[in-house]
């Protein structure tokens, strides 16, 4: 016919008239069949969309009038709630700031889809206080796998030498660190798989940061010790090194 695609070009349907035009057929499939059919086309998505990778929390304040969702997700509501759990699956969610964990938290509760994230990302350790929008977050996704942290050298409380200089030890009062950040809501997870523990050279470069990082300076076996008690083989990591800009 005259002006009409090839047969393997790709579209969307963009817009509630062109959904309720061409019928949407996909939701009338059963539950179990829509959800296989959402959660293989995020996985594509995830595959050929490299900001995917590191799916920024501050994007996904305004909900649905997003550039991060894929066109599918916007046909109408139905498609929304539906779809919308499957691509947070396959998503690698950043946390920068404190106001991005509160913004992430609040979108997350108005969809109802805290138990669909598996990953998280925070890039500041002041997002990650005890009492702050990103420790209740850990809470509140049950199913989180894969959870990154990273710590500046201020963030830490090493013992101050002149320069600037710290301790060549790395000696990190660790029951401090532990209640200064959300590690007791972290030991509180219990789908979580790996940790990852990034220690960021800002301000001091890298060669001037103290000795002990593979143990993170205490905190890796600690961590590891306290999810053996319960029951639990949790891959733990550590490194030197900006995990994001």
């Amino acid at each position: 016919m005259a002006g009409s695609p090839p047969v393997n070009e790709q579209g969307y349907i963009n817009s509630y008239a062109d959904a309720r035009t061409a019928g949407n057929t996909l939701l009338r499939l059963p539950l179990e069949l829509r959800q296989d059919i959402f959660e293989y086309a995020a996985m594509g998505y995830a595959r050929d969309q490299d900001c995917w990778d590191s799916l920024e929390a501050a994007d996904m304040r305004q909900g649905r009038q997003i550039s991060w969702l894929p066109p599918m997700c916007v046909v109408d509501d139905a498609f929304f709630i539906e779809s919308v759990p499957m691509f947070l699956k396959q998503a690698n969610i950043v946390v920068r700031e404190v106001y991005t964990a509160y913004n992430l938290r609040f979108f997350l509760q108005a969809t109802d889809t805290f138990a669909s994230v598996q990953s998280l990302r925070f890039i500041r350790a002041e997002a990650l206080t005890p009492l702050s929008a990103g420790a209740a977050l850990l809470e509140d996704c049950i199913n989180l796998r894969d959870l990154s942290l990273s710590f500046r050298f201020d963030d830490f409380n090493f013992p101050k030498r002149l320069n600037y200089a710290p301790a060549p030890s790395g000696d990190l009062n660790k029951k401090w660190f532990a209640d200064a950040y959300a590690f007791r809501h972290i030991l509180k997870l219990k789908s979580v798989k790996r940790i990852t523990l990034f220690a960021v050279p800002s301000p001091l470069p890298r060669e001037l940061f103290p000795v002990g990082v593979e143990s993170f300076w205490g905190i890796k076996p600690w961590l590891e010790k306290k999810f053996e008690k319960r029951g639990m083989k949790v891959q733990i990591a550590s490194r030197i090194g900006c995990e994001s800009s």
